[in-house]
């Protein structure tokens, strides 16, 4: 990786300025992002790597919420009175829609639920609407009949007391409930969809996206934006489903809490720099081969992108603490050190999508079971994190990677 690119020290804290005009500090540090991609790739890939951060349309918004949380104590350190009174009139406005829409969507819900309840639908009964009908659903009724779970069983009970004290008889037919629960999710999809469409916030998102891409749908937009990832990549289809542009939803302000702001960044950056029409990286996206192989090496790129310029490059004001959880660094151990040892090819496999050289390489058969392991290993560390060393299943790891290092 050149070190003539890198920009270290030097750099005052961050002001407010870099969190108002998010698109412009990326504009302004892109060139030496697009540096470091063209030597750890290959000057070859000059205008592939070009052509793909052009060709992706980076989205920074946060709900007006948020934004207004994090800008109403900075009021003073803003000159720009215009952005002030754009964060005032969409907070202002996003609340008005979000309470009109949410009541409304409320009273249809209850209108529902006062048929299986037998009550009038009309005037709303919050104490109806807040009774625990949940506690009856398949899984709940499972719990009891089959592990005589002591907490679902007081759970019942007391939802009866309080059907009881409404003078309503209890709803305990699962089906009817997961009728009801399914309807209810509906309801809140349809909310945040109604939210979006109607609001000044959610309009200057929809004409944003519009204008890169004019036949994304509000349905596409939605789900964009409902994402509770840190960040999110997505290939928008043609009408011929090929992949033709690309979004990066990254809501700035509501990853503050992180503190790794960059680091966040980098690594979603070089999904975009991989993105080919099949996938990004070593994911195919239909068949999801080799996601959390992609995931680690991606993590491991992103963590030399930020070696080569300071603490506080693009957002971030400070180092990352020690207690941040990274489920994708968690797995690093049980990767051995199979992506730092073929890393130059594994990088070309990326950045082109040829998976029949990976293969090739290091045998289908060993990179799928590899992955399973790798799977199943994420899914140990997310219910026992933190977790004790597994010995054990570092040398499973071991032997899995020397089987493909045997296939070259």
């Amino acid at each position: 990786m050149a070190l003539f690119i890198c920009k270290k020290g030097g750099y005052m804290k961050k002001t407010v300025e870099e969190f108002m005009y998010p698109n412009e500090v990326l504009e302004d540090n892109m060139p030496y992002l697009e540096g470091i991609y063209q030597e750890d790739y290959g000057r070859k890939f000059t205008s592939t790597i070009k052509r793909r951060i052009d060709n992706t349309l980076y989205v920074f918004d946060s709900d007006p919420v948020v934004t207004m949380n994090f800008f109403k104590d900075r009021e003073k350190e803003i000159h720009d009175e215009d952005f002030l009174r754009r964060i005032y009139r969409e907070y202002d406005n996003y609340i008005k829609i979000k309470d009109m829409v949410h009541n409304m969507l409320r009273k249809k819900y209850y209108h529902i639920l006062s048929s299986y309840f037998s009550v009038l639908p009309y005037p709303v009964r919050e104490d109806i609407l807040d009774l625990d009908i949940e506690a009856y659903s398949y899984q709940n009724i499972h719990k009891v009949k089959f592990g005589n779970d002591l907490e679902t069983i007081r759970r019942q009970e007391d939802y009866c007391k309080e059907c009881d004290k409404l003078g309503v008889k209890p709803l305990t037919n699962p089906r009817h409930i997961h009728l009801l629960l399914n309807e209810k999710e509906k309801l809140y999809n349809q909310e945040n969809k109604l939210v979006i469409k109607n609001s000044r916030w959610g309009r200057r998102i929809i004409r944003a996206m519009k204008k890169y891409y004019p036949i994304i749908t509000l349905d596409d937009i939605v789900t964009l934006l409902e994402k509770e990832y840190a960040a999110y990549t997505a290939n928008l289809l043609d009408n011929n489903g090929i992949p033709s542009a690309r979004i990066m939803y990254f809501p700035l302000l509501r990853n503050l809490g992180a503190r790794n702001l960059d680091g966040i960044f980098y690594h979603e950056n070089r999904h975009v720099i991989e993105s080919t029409e099949g996938g990004s990286g070593l994911h195919i996206f239909r068949g999801k081969y080799y996601r959390f192989m992609n995931e680690i090496r991606t993590e491991k790129n992103s963590l030399l992108d930020k070696e080569c310029f300071s603490d506080d490059f693009l957002w971030s004001t400070d180092k990352v603490p020690d207690e941040y959880y990274n489920l994708y660094a968690e797995l690093f151990p049980y990767a051995v050190n199979f992506f730092e040892e073929n890393r130059e090819f594994l990088n070309y496999c990326a950045i082109t999508g040829d998976f029949k050289t990976l293969e090739a390489k290091f045998g289908a058969k060993n990179l799928i079971e590899f992955e399973q392991f790798l799977n199943e290993m994420a899914k140990k560390l997310k219910k026992f994190k933190p977790v004790d060393p597994y010995d054990n299943k570092i040398e499973e790891a071991n032997i899995l990677v020397q089987k493909m290092l045997i296939k070259k």
